[in-house]
Order: structure tokens, then sequence, then C-alpha cells
């Protein structure tokens, strides 16, 4: 957007206007304002919804999870030395060997 200011060019769009490389610096200043409103804009809009879902649901996980490790907190999976073992509805399966851990 902001290189748009610089590089434009009456003749490419005779509509137009020329950008900062061809004189014109108001052309390049009216961008440049338009990339600062749409910073600032998606900055607060997007930090608004983000605490609004954290008000909902937590995005943060507690540290005491962090501690355990999210595999095995978030997604119920364990690692032991080169096995992975899944506890889906209390039953653990070894999913290297396909049998019961």
């Amino acid at each position: 957007m902001i290189l748009t200011g610089v590089f434009a060019s009456k003749q490419i769009n005779p509509a137009g206007f020329d950008g900062l490389f061809y004189g014109d610096a108001s052309f390049f200043l009216t961008q440049l304002k338009g990339v600062v409103i749409v910073v600032t804009f998606s900055f607060v809009m997007s930090f608004g919804i983000f605490k609004l879902v954290n008000l909902i649901q937590p995005i943060r996980v507690s540290s005491a999870e962090e501690e355990e490790g999210l595999d095995a907190s978030q997604h119920n999976e364990k690692y032991f030395q080169g096995t992975l073992i899944v506890d889906n509805s209390e039953i653990a399966v070894d999913t290297l060997n396909k049998v019961p851990a």
C-alpha cells in the first residue's frame, strides 16, 4: 500500500495520481495515512476479540499444564522412549505395536 504511493503513475492510470517517485508527495502521504489507520484498526479490533474470547474460554493454559506438557494435558498422549501411548476411553494402546499397553 505504501509502495503504491511511491510508484503510482498517471501514465498507467490517467485518472489517478503520480506517486512520490514522480514528484507527488501528497499521494504518498495519503497512502501512508491509510496504512496507519488500517494497522491501528486491525490491532485494536484483534486485541478486543482476543480479550472477549479469553473471557469466555481462556486462551493460555495453566502453569501446571505447561509443566506437565501439552501433549499429556491437552491431547491425552504420553510418549515413552519411542512409543506413543494414547489414552482413549480409559484404554491405553501402544500405537507402535498395536497392542494394549
